[in-house]
């Protein structure tokens, strides 16, 4: 088995964002969305205990309307709670965020 193999079995995260569109508070608009992989996972286990986890995998996932760049973990930190849950929820729609199995 080599890499193209693993990609094609879909075992590899495509670096591609998913468009998700969101409303909220009367606004309308996409939000694209990077699925995040294992390192990421990895990278997110090791966080300090004060870091806000939504945060970051608002970092990790979202990028801005100009899809030239994540947002950043500070931008995502200042974000209103009502809108950030409705990006934590478009993000779990393009199914970037995968459940631990139980």
């Amino acid at each position: 088995m080599n890499l193209s193999d693993l990609v094609s079995m879909g075992a590899v995260v495509s670096t591609d964002t998913v468009e998700v569109p969101i409303e909220w508070e009367g606004h309308k608009f996409t939000a694209h969305v990077r699925k995040l992989s294992y390192g990421d996972y990895e990278a997110m286990a090791g966080l300090p205990e004060d870091a806000s986890k939504g945060a970051t995998i608002l970092s990790k996932t979202l990028f801005l309307p100009d899809q030239k760049r994540l947002m950043t973990y500070e931008e995502a930190y200042q974000l209103k709670p009502t809108f950030a849950q409705a990006l934590i929820e478009a993000i779990t729609t393009a199914k970037a965020i995968v459940s631990p199995k139980t």
